[in-house]
């Protein structure tokens, strides 16, 4: 009974901190957006996924998920990618837009910024057409 607490002590402690390591790392794989907007009355919530890390001639993706408080019928998401910055001599990656995925794929090494901006097309049933933007999020990647 005399050591009885200290085990119990120890491995409380390395689960904490192995709890926090794997956070970590969740973290520094991926870059993390969220925004919330209003749209027609209606509560809309943008999430977005990045890679902080990539490989050359690797497909990534851009992963962007809408949330609604109520639905909004004839409503879809658009996806457009703009490079701020790539390196030296690198042409602009490869972009395939889409949602809720849009894939990137790089195809030299270097690191790249880039501006996700999200809109929201509502499209009534009289064939018009509206773009909402939704939001703007930078992302980061190195590519090796």
């Amino acid at each position: 009974m005399k050591y009885g607490f200290y085990p119990i002590l120890l491995l409380s402690l390395c689960l904490a901190f192995s709890d926090i390591m794997t956070t970590a790392s969740a973290v520094e794989t991926e870059s993390v957006f969220s925004a919330e907007k209003r749209v027609e009355g209606r509560s809309v919530r943008v999430d977005m996924e990045f890679p902080r890390h990539a490989a050359v001639g690797e497909t990534v993706p851009l992963t962007v998920a809408l949330s609604f408080d109520r639905q909004i019928s004839g409503a879809f998401p658009s996806v457009s990618v703009t490079w701020k910055k790539t390196p030296d001599g690198a042409s602009s990656p490869e972009v395939l837009p889409g949602a809720p995925v849009t894939d990137v794929r790089f195809s030299a090494p270097g690191h790249y910024e880039m501006e996700a901006e999200i809109g929201l097309v509502l499209k009534n049933s009289c064939g018009g057409v509206r773009l909402l933007p939704l939001a703007v999020a930078s992302f980061a990647v190195d590519v090796s």
